[in-house]
């Protein structure tokens, strides 16, 4: 374990429809950059972190995986606002 993450950090505009993905090494170990892309580009965010920790297992994932996907959507609001509750996975990611 390292004391300080390993981080790639990308400067730009946000725009409508960017994707970030953050993963652990036990995705990244498994699937390429171009395959990761692939599965998030199009897909929405919680089906795509359910076929790339699928993908890694399949592949024989001997560490942990993490993988958390977000889709900038400004023009979508979250029904009933973030106020007093936890957004469910379908509002907040999609």
């Amino acid at each position: 374990m390292h004391e300080e993450p390993e981080l790639d950090l990308e400067y730009g505009a946000l725009e409508p429809g960017d994707v970030f993905v953050v993963c652990s090494d036990g995705l990244t170990a498994h699937v390429e950059d171009p395959e990761i892309l692939a599965g998030v580009a199009k897909t929405p965010c919680q089906e795509a972190c359910d076929a790339l920790v699928s993908l890694t297992l399949e592949r024989g994932a001997a560490d942990n995986v993490t993988v958390i996907v977000v889709r900038y959507r400004p023009d979508r609001q979250l029904s009933g606002g973030l106020h007093g509750r936890r957004p469910g996975a379908s509002e907040a990611l999609s």
